[in-house]
């Protein structure tokens, strides 16, 4: 619960700043400032862009999440001080965040491949 307030505070509007700072971020007017040369320019960007920006965006956030929660892991595992409890804790983390990494990297792996295949 505490993590998903961190998320939604702090990462979730950051992903969005940088999502739509960069992937929208047109300089038309650099070439023509007062518009007297010609009709307004038309964006060059695709749908198909669009879904692979996204598509790449929420695969990061993804692998960035559990390489937290297997550093948070990592970090209870060595303050765990013989706690067998803690312990054990720290270990399912541990192993559920390489298990996510593992899949997120699939899921990845044969993402990109599929959205090369469609832009082609």
């Amino acid at each position: 619960m505490k993590y998903k307030k961190y998320i939604l505070t702090y990462i979730l509007p950051i992903a969005v700043l940088v999502f739509f700072g960069f992937t929208m971020a047109r300089a038309d007017w650099v070439s023509d400032p007062l518009g007297t040369v010609g009709a307004a320019v038309k964006s060059k960007f695709t749908i198909e862009q669009g879904i692979a920006s996204i598509y790449n965006l929420i695969i990061t956030i993804s692998e960035v999440t559990f390489i937290i929660i297997f550093l948070v892991g990592g970090i209870m595992y060595l303050t765990s001080l013989g706690n067998e409890a803690q312990s054990e804790k720290a270990k399912k983390l541990l192993v559920d965040a390489v298990i996510g990494i593992v899949i997120v990297s699939a899921a990845w792996a044969v993402g990109s491949w599929i959205i090369n295949n469609l832009q082609k």
